[in-house]
């Protein structure tokens, strides 16, 4: 509905749980609306770390990776 903080929170309750198979690219979408939406440069980061670290695919995780640096 437009409401990147909703969302945001969505998503992030999504990428916490523990063996839920969306959990990676929740913590993508996630860092995403972090970083483009909502200029949060911090839980972005966090977002695409977890999001790394739950084996998120290879297309989406060189992406992930691409944004991680330019965090940096």
């Amino acid at each position: 509905r437009g409401d990147a903080r909703a969302a945001a929170s969505l998503y992030r309750r999504v990428s916490q749980r523990r063996g839920d198979p969306r959990a990676a690219i929740a913590a993508y979408t996630l860092g995403r609306l972090e970083m483009d939406e909502l200029r949060r440069p911090a839980r972005a980061r966090a977002a695409f770390t977890r999001a790394l670290a739950l084996g998120l695919p290879e297309r989406l995780a060189a992406q992930a990776r691409h944004r991680l640096a330019t965090l940096r």
